[in-house]
């Protein structure tokens, strides 16, 4: 089997205010904030757990993620 990309999907972080965020941020340096993310969904069934493993591979602790609904 041959894979190709089709394309990107741009991850929006929402920080608490603390002076100046950079623009773009590294999976490592996320890691050790509390991350809120939509509960994964048939829409996209492969993000949540796509974002996890970025994670765990760039942290060297599990990070705190919690669950939060759309509503």
């Amino acid at each position: 089997m041959n894979m190709q990309p089709v394309g990107e999907v741009e991850l929006v972080a929402v920080l608490p205010p603390r002076g100046t965020w950079p623009k773009t941020m590294s999976w490592a340096s996320l890691a050790p904030h509390t991350l809120f993310a939509p509960p994964i969904s048939a829409r996209f069934p492969g993000l949540g757990n796509l974002v996890l493993s970025e994670l765990a591979h760039h942290s060297s602790s599990r990070p705190d993620i919690r669950t939060v609904n759309q509503q």
